[in-house]
């Protein structure tokens, strides 16, 4: 699993999810979470700006389930 902090998050319909926070993603680039980043976490690389999901309203952790969500690259 790669964990990735950002600013925000944006779905393809525009929501806007405004961090920071931090995506889980699969070795393949599949979302499978994303959380808001309360204190730095071990393993967790900073890349800021904006995370761009390509399917339609991911839930975060806690909030429902999450459909794989593949990066956009």
């Amino acid at each position: 699993m790669i964990k990735r902090g950002y600013h925000r998050l944006r779905t393809p319909e525009g929501r806007v999810v405004e961090g920071p926070l931090v995506v889980e993603l699969a070795e393949d680039g599949t979302l499978l979470s994303f959380h808001l980043l309360e204190q730095e976490e071990e393993a967790t690389e900073w890349i800021g700006g904006e995370f761009k999901s390509l399917t339609p309203n991911p839930s975060p952790v806690g909030e429902g389930t999450c459909s794989p969500i593949r990066m956009e690259k």
